[in-house]
């Protein structure tokens, strides 16, 4: 029986603490004088154990790897073994290595025999389920997906952001904003000054026009279909009530206020009356009047003008109590650019320093312009050209002039002469708007992140699913057989030279790609792992580029460019000699089961494109 010297040169395997390595030594050999110790790792070679037998030197082998030490076994001749293994005798002696382990094949006492993880039959039935449970998720989470779509044409969106519905100003120069529920009041350089919401003022029905009474109060008039629609709010108490006289709770389309009185004049469209009452809503004066549908009123120079219903063009009347609603003149607004356009109505107008503005509209086509007049009503340059747009509202503010369009939450401003100037934004609504659009986001992001997983979740569950069907399908062709205990005839084995064992590398690549030996009646394949099998005949299965038995696998590389060197094939090729044929499932399985580095990393390259390609279809 052949005999080995176990020696160490104090190599510490990487990985490794040096202090840890010479604690361990020391504990393994019973030394505990740290200076015994380090003279182990001087770097010469000492003699550790001699004669030992084949399974005692794997064993010490075996336990100094370890412990992160790397040690080496010298084969002693067998005419020096009995006097090696005899009381007395020291001396070391070194031999030649065996023949049959060639300087390109693996080191038999690091190879590891290969034992089947379970038998076959359980391994089939085991991916089998795995398979169905993994597809039965796939179709869960495909489910799961197409629900997450209905739910989300169910949500209801987001409350809409307000808009602007009416806006006023006052002497001071004050600016007061309306949305539906809201009122923002500013001060005369656009700053904020707070926001009242309509239920703190009991106004239950949407805000449609505001008007200052003074400083302090203010006239609302809300959209409603029963009884009165004015009333009258205090701004500092937060409180409205409604604008009653002797006629009872109001009713009115347009309002505006008499100069240099606490005045009122009233406009009923639907009647086609005009009403001057009191502060307190008593009637002073009233009369029939043309009046088109939501009327427009303004007081300059002592006469009341309001917007015609024959036409695009104003209606003049008197607003004194002895001669009220007694018409005196109608001015026809006829710019060219209005005439080309058909406007043919006057949706509001207002006076701003020395200028009249005026929007005309069809409201027919959609068309609408605003338009600018000199004192004496001859037409300048228009400020916007007709063109197709939703109803404006003019708020004179000193010598600027402020354009509402409905729908908007901002307001367009302007100088006297037209030019435009910075758009007026209302902080509180600016914040709504920042508050709904995080809400969206919020929604939107999660509603992609729960597509996006699920998507994902059902591909990875379907490719899993298929994988664990091959390996029911690899695993159902098996027996399950270990390989057989080579023991000592592992150093007898005649291994396969690679076709590039002369250049630089060969071992290393010799340990990727695996070694194929033979052995008597058997061949021997040896994986990337170190793990080994040996078979013949029906035991091996043969693909083109690869040779496999059980779950060890070797790369045999193509018929024009071969991995090993082909004097000794033929010897291969006498112990395939009835052996089956592998399909491409198999050989990528085993790949995978024995954890093949090129397998691993193309696997996981394939995973993360198509997930990838999935979080891109959903972007």
């Amino acid at each position: 029986m052949k005999r080995f010297n176990l020696t160490f040169s104090g190599e510490i395997l990487p990985g490794t603490d040096p202090a840890t390595a010479r604690r361990h030594f020391g504990q393994l050999f019973q030394i505990r004088d740290p200076a015994r110790v380090e003279r182990f790792f001087s770097g010469d070679t000492v003699t550790l154990r001699r004669s030992l037998e084949q399974k005692a030197a794997a064993a010490w082998f075996v336990r100094m790897r370890g412990l992160g030490l790397q040690a080496h076994l010298e084969a002693v001749p067998q005419a020096h073994a009995a006097t090696a293994a005899a009381p007395g005798h020291r001396r070391p002696i070194r031999t030649p290595a065996s023949p049959g382990h060639a300087r390109w094949g693996p080191n038999p006492y690091t190879l590891k025999p290969y034992r089947a993880p379970a038998p076959a039959a359980e391994r089939a039935r085991q991916a089998a389920r795995r398979a169905h449970v993994a597809l039965a998720v796939a179709l869960l989470t495909l489910c799961l997906l197409f629900a997450l779509d209905a739910l989300e044409q169910l949500l209801p969106p987001p409350p809409a952001l307000p808009t602007l519905q009416a806006a006023a100003t006052s002497e001071s120069g004050e600016l007061m904003l309306a949305t539906s529920r809201l009122l923002l009041h500013h001060d005369r350089s656009g700053a904020q000054l707070g926001v009242i919401s309509a239920t703190e003022l009991g106004l239950t029905a949407p805000v449609e026009k505001l008007l200052w009474l003074n400083s302090e109060r203010l006239l609302v008039r809300v959209a409603t279909t029963e009884g009165g629609n004015l009333y009258r709010c205090t701004i500092a108490d937060k409180q409205c009530r409604a604008f009653a006289g002797d006629q009872g709770h109001w009713r009115a389309d347009a309002m505006v206020r008499v100069p240099n009185s606490r005045h009122l004049v009233l406009a009923d469209s639907v009647g086609g009356r005009l009403w001057r009452v009191d502060g307190v809503g008593n009637t002073i004066a009233e009369g029939k009047a043309s009046l088109p549908a939501n009327p427009t009123l303004r007081i300059h120079d002592g006469l009341l003008l309001s917007s015609s219903a024959a036409g695009p063009a104003l209606s003049v009347f008197r607003y004194e109590p002895s001669a009220f609603a007694q018409q005196l003149d109608e001015l026809l607004l006829l710019p060219e650019a209005a005439l080309a356009a058909e406007l043919d109505r006057v949706q509001d107008f207002a006076r701003a320093g020395s200028f009249w503005w005026v929007v005309l509209e069809n409201a027919g086509s959609g068309q609408r312009g605003v338009f600018r007049f000199d004192s004496q009503w001859n037409a300048l340059p228009p400020v916007l050209p007709p063109s197709a747009a939703a109803s404006m509202t003019l708020v004179p503010w000193g010598d600027r002039m402020l354009l509402l369009r409905a729908g908007d939450n901002a307001l367009l401003r302007f100088a006297a002469d037209g030019a435009a100037g910075k758009v007026l934004q209302s902080q509180a609504l600016t914040e709504r708007a920042a508050q709904r659009g995080r809400a969206l986001q919020l929604r939107v992001t999660a509603l992609h992140s729960g597509r996006g997983l699920l998507l994902v979740l059902s591909a990875l569950a379907a490719c899993f699913g298929l994988w664990q069907y091959g390996r029911q399908r690899v695993f159902a062709a098996e027996r399950g057989r270990h390989a057989p205990l080579l023991g000592p005839r592992i150093n007898e084995v005649e291994w396969l030279k690679p076709m590039d064992a002369a250049q630089r590398g060969t071992l290393r690549r010799a340990r990727t790609r695996g070694y194929i030996g033979l052995l008597g009646p058997l061949l021997v394949l040896v994986d990337h792992r170190g793990v080994y099998h040996a078979g013949n005949g029906m035991q091996i299965q043969r693909h083109p580029r690869f040779l496999r038995i059980e779950g060890v696998q070797v790369d045999i590389g193509s018929r024009h460019r071969p991995a090993f060197d082909t004097t000794r094939w033929g010897a291969v090729e006498s112990l395939l000699s009835g052996s089956s044929r592998s399909d491409m499932t198999a050989v990528l399985i085993t790949m995978l089961e024995s954890r093949q580095p090129l397998a691993l990393a193309v696997s996981a390259a394939l995973v993360l494109l198509l997930t990838a390609g999935m979080l891109m279809l959903l972007a």
